[in-house]
């Protein structure tokens, strides 16, 4: 019985590998990834851009930029630059973003996502949908970025500060550094750092 559960347990593995999805990324795992911390600043939010993609009957997130209270992030293999950094599909250059961001003083606390309604049976996880949560994981209104604003939607999937590999002590916390995963266009995110609020 032990050795049927391992069985189990590592064909779930494997699946999830495959699949390159994770109950802890927003999207997920492909192509290359890098690591990006605010330099001298917290996460205040995104620049989104949605456009379509084979295989789903709605659009999704292709790319984004990473924003924060400095106005500069630390970026793995390049160093200290804007975060005007653009990580995806390069429509940047026609398609106008959707920004979500945080009151002055606030950082992102949690994320929450939904993945974009596939029209044809596939494994991607694209994102169609999120939230963000500032100062605290759990908020009476989070900003939204909705590929489509007109449906009623939930967003299951939930990155949160507390949920990170050395989560701050505090309710009132802020991300401080992600990983972002990206190929030709945007795949997936997660929260790798956060800390406590400062008080103004």
């Amino acid at each position: 019985m032990m050795q049927l559960r391992l069985c189990l347990m590592l064909t779930g593995l494997l699946l999830g590998v495959a699949d390159g999805y994770t109950q802890q990324a927003m999207g997920f795992h492909e192509g290359a990834r890098r690591t990006v911390r605010c330099d001298g600043g917290y996460l205040t939010g995104f620049d989104v851009w949605l456009a379509p993609s084979m295989g789903l009957a709605e659009p999704s997130v292709v790319a984004l930029r990473v924003r924060c209270s400095s106005g500069k992030i630390n970026l793995e293999y390049l160093g200290s630059t804007s975060d005007e950094h653009v990580f995806g599909n390069l429509i940047v250059e026609t398609v106008k973003p959707q920004p979500v961001g945080c009151p002055a003083g606030q950082g992102v606390a949690a994320i929450e996502w939904r993945r974009a309604s596939a029209s044809e049976k596939d494994h991607t996880a694209r994102v169609g949908g999120f939230q963000i949560h500032c100062g605290t994981e759990t908020t009476a209104q989070p900003r939204v970025i909705e590929a489509s604003p007109d449906g009623q939607h939930e967003y299951p999937v939930a990155l949160k500060c507390s949920d990170t590999s050395s989560p701050p002590k505090g309710e009132r916390v802020r991300a401080t550094g992600v990983e972002v995963w990206f190929e030709q266009q945007f795949s997936g995110l997660h929260l790798l750092e956060c800390e406590v609020e400062q008080a103004r």
